[in-house]
């Protein structure tokens, strides 16, 4: 799957590289070398793995846009200058 990030011009991409293991990665252009970048890796155990047999895919990627959702909310709080309150993680 290859989403479009809009800020850099440049391409995110989720890959299966291995059995579970699932890596978001973005494309540089050529004037910056032409591979792409490992932003994040995700690895799920073999149990997780038969668990969500073909769904392991639809859940990768919604784990993977809330993060960059929960990364884009953080940076424009930072970039809006709003007082960062702490927060109960579940």
């Amino acid at each position: 799957m290859s989403l479009k990030d809009e800020e850099s011009s440049s391409w995110l991409e989720i890959v299966e590289v291995a059995p579970g293991q699932i890596e978001l990665r973005r494309e540089v252009g050529e004037e910056r070398g032409g591979e792409a970048e490992l932003l994040v890796r995700l690895q799920f155990s073999a149990d997780v793995q038969l668990m969500l047999g073909e769904h392991l895919a639809t859940v990768t990627q919604a784990m993977i846009a809330a993060g960059l959702q929960a990364a884009g909310e953080l940076q424009r709080r930072m970039l809006s200058g709003e007082d960062g309150e702490a927060r109960l993680l579940h």
